[in-house]
C-alpha cells in the first residue's frame, strides 16, 4: 500500500468516525474567531475538539492555540484533535459548543 492510499484510509476511517459519533459545529459555536478556520469542526466524545487540516486557517494565531499543550494535540491523517481534558483552553471551547448546541436544540 502506497503512504497516499494509508492516509487515504485513516482520513475514511476518522470521517466515518466522525460522522457517527461527532457533533458538527461553528466557530462561533465553540467561540474561536471565523477566521481562524474555514472548514469543519466537530466535537467528538464530548472530549475532543476536532479541525480538517486542509482547512486550517490561522487557528493559532486568531484563537490562541498556540498556546496549547503539545500533549493535548494528535494529528492523524489530515486531521487534528484537541483534547479537551488535557488544556483548559480546548475545555472552555468545548463547552461554549456544548452549550451552544443545547441552546439551539
Amino acid at each position: 500500500m502506497q503512504m497516499y492510499e494509508f492516509e487515504n484510509s485513516v482520513d475514511e476511517m476518522i470521517k466515518k468516525l466522525l460522522e457517527e459519533h461527532g457533533t458538527k459545529v461553528t466557530c462561533a459555536q465553540i467561540g474561536i474567531d471565523p477566521r481562524s478556520h474555514y472548514g469543519d469542526i466537530w466535537i467528538l466524545e464530548d472530549q475532543y475538539l476536532v479541525f480538517n487540516l486542509g482547512s486550517f486557517g490561522n487557528l493559532e494565531y486568531y484563537s490562541g492555540f498556540e498556546y496549547v499543550e503539545k500533549d493535548a494535540i494528535s494529528n492523524y491523517g489530515n486531521y487534528r484533535f484537541y483534547n479537551a481534558e488535557e488544556c483548559e483552553r480546548v475545555m472552555e471551547h468545548l463547552n461554549n459548543g456544548l452549550e451552544n448546541i443545547q441552546k439551539e436544540g
